[in-house]
């Protein structure tokens, strides 16, 4: 979080949800933002589909039924809710550690 401002920082928090932070400050100084929510206004589809990839990591989600109760909460998640969090948003867009 040291590098120039503008710089994509992803983590892993709890060994399961990858968050993201965003260098602020000037470069050497220590100073990053954490993304906590979005406000999704395009691209629901999208971030859906990237939300249930993450979900099918999860070892509840690995058998059949378990990715398709995975679907079915995700399809009743309102579209407001999809990046609700700083785990979510990480997952709604896509975003890993890798």
């Amino acid at each position: 979080m040291t590098g120039p401002a503008g710089v994509a920082y992803v983590y892993l928090v709890y060994g399961m949800y990858d968050c993201l932070n965003v260098v602020t400050g000037a470069e050497g100084a220590p100073a990053a933002v954490l993304v906590r929510a979005l406000e999704p206004l395009v691209g629901l589809e999208r971030m859906r589909a990237d939300r249930l990839t993450v979900e099918a990591r999860r070892r509840a989600t690995r058998t059949p039924e378990g990715l398709d109760a995975a679907k079915a909460r995700l399809e009743r998640t309102p579209d407001h809710r999809l990046a609700s969090g700083p785990g979510l948003v990480a997952a709604a867009l896509g975003i890993d550690a890798s």
